[in-house]
């Protein structure tokens, strides 16, 4: 059994978040891929608030959901033309794995998953970054931010 299967110890979550996830994700793709922007974002922002629900429940699957998430809704705020917006959420992913990668109360399989997982927020926004035309010093603190929060996730303070 994968640890993504329900049943698995690494499961958490709710079979009912993860089927509004994937039945959102998909249902926007289609509306997306339609050009119904409204439905799509309507869809999207329930994909999104059922991977933080995964998230928050530790799910092995809360990050990836969230990812996901999170860049169809960049994807669609670039197509509304509302850059800035799109920016504020490949930031946001980033900056919610990277904080739960830290966040030693979580289990550390939990944690490490959050790590693999940054790599493809980092992707996204670093893609981002490099389209509106942004410094490289920028990117590289992107880049830091990300290494950082895989460092302190392998390897957390130690309590005295």
């Amino acid at each position: 059994m994968s640890r993504l299967e329900l049943g698995s110890p690494f499961d958490r979550g709710t079979v009912e978040d993860r089927r509004q996830w994937r039945l959102s994700t998909i249902e926007g793709n289609e509306l997306f891929g339609r050009g119904e922007l409204a439905a799509a974002d309507a869809c999207y922002c329930e994909a999104q608030q059922a991977a933080r629900r995964l998230l928050a429940a530790q799910a092995a699957d809360g990050p990836p959901a969230l990812n996901v998430a999170h860049q169809n809704l960049a994807d669609l705020r670039h197509r509304q033309n509302r850059p800035a917006e799109a920016r504020r959420l490949l930031d946001d992913a980033l900056a919610i794995l990277s904080a739960s990668a830290g966040t030693t109360a979580l289990s550390p399989p939990f944690r490490l998953a959050c790590v693999r997982h940054l790599k493809h927020a980092l992707g996204a926004l670093l893609l981002d970054m490099r389209r509106q035309g942004d410094p490289e010093t920028a990117l590289a603190g992107a880049v830091e931010q990300a290494r950082q929060a895989a460092l302190n996730a392998l390897n957390p303070p130690q309590q005295h």
